[in-house]
């Protein structure tokens, strides 16, 4: 009967321990990242816009008419953000740093600021 009570108790810890890690909230600095909206203009007049809604992002350039949309399914971790684009079997890896009301964006060794809205 010991012995029953131990296994039961062991297994009510572990699946408590796995349940508690299913959060769906990001935390740290994911959240500093999903938590907000951000925009640049770059020097040529082209503005740089990142957003999140639900669980997806969205990074957007537009210059006069044109305009290009990064949209999609999105992890974020730590440091990292991957915006997934299934429609077109592509997904965007960038590395981010948050530094209060302004964020780092990078992607292939080029960086830009973006600023929160």
């Amino acid at each position: 009967m010991k012995k029953i009570v131990i296994s039961l108790f062991i297994f009510l810890l572990l699946t408590a321990a796995l349940l508690s890690g299913c959060e769906t909230e990001p935390d740290g600095t994911a959240y500093e990242l999903t938590g907000y909206s951000w925009q640049t203009t770059l020097k040529s007049g082209a503005v740089v816009t990142l957003d999140f809604e639900g669980d997806n992002a969205c990074l957007g350039i537009k210059s006069g008419e044109d305009a290009v949309k990064i949209s999609g399914k999105y992890l974020a971790g730590e440091s990292e953000l991957v915006i997934f684009m299934p429609e077109i079997c592509q997904n965007y890896g960038f590395n981010y740093t948050p530094r209060g009301k302004f964020l780092d964006l990078s992607y292939e060794g080029k960086t830009i600021t973006l600023k929160k809205r």
